[in-house]
């Protein structure tokens, strides 16, 4: 029952190639034009302030993910939030660098990608009890854990 924990964080730079909730062999690519981004009426408006920062910025997303096995090709959506943040780096002297970097933050992920396989063996009720924590994942860790319990 392995974990790729990378692929379970609370933001990511981008989208990672999930496992394949349906056929769990398969991985989920984004879709050509996908995530779409949109910035927040509220979040447009605090450009105009003195003090503004892009670390302001307030942006949505959502995408659409195919599962690569071509035998199930799964269509798979993600939704969430959008932050801007700071990226340290050193270059290559040694001096510090600061880049903007734009963080996904997934709210939902529909179906949702397994947190670990499910052998076939799994009697049905309780695999769709698991692929049902799974799904909380993304909004709730605290109602994930429980449901795993």
């Amino acid at each position: 029952m392995s974990i790729t924990r990378n692929h379970f964080q609370m933001s990511f730079a981008q989208l990672p190639a999930w496992i394949c909730p349906t056929c769990q062999s398969g991985t989920l690519k984004q879709i050509e034009g996908h995530p779409i981004e949109l910035e927040s009426t509220r979040s447009k408006k605090a450009h105009d302030h003195d003090a503004w920062d892009p670390d302001w910025i307030d942006k949505r997303f959502s995408a659409f993910l195919e599962c690569q096995n071509t035998h199930c090709q799964e269509l798979v959506v993600a939704s969430g939030n959008v932050t801007i943040g700071l990226e340290y780096t050193i270059d290559e002297y040694g001096r510090p660098e600061e880049e903007w970097l734009e963080l996904y933050h997934p709210k939902s992920v529909q179906p949702p990608p397994p947190i670990f396989l499910l052998h076939k063996a799994i009697p049905s009720e309780l695999a769709e009890r698991l692929k049902t924590a799974f799904g909380l994942f993304w909004m709730d860790r605290g109602a994930c854990a429980a449901k795993l319990r």
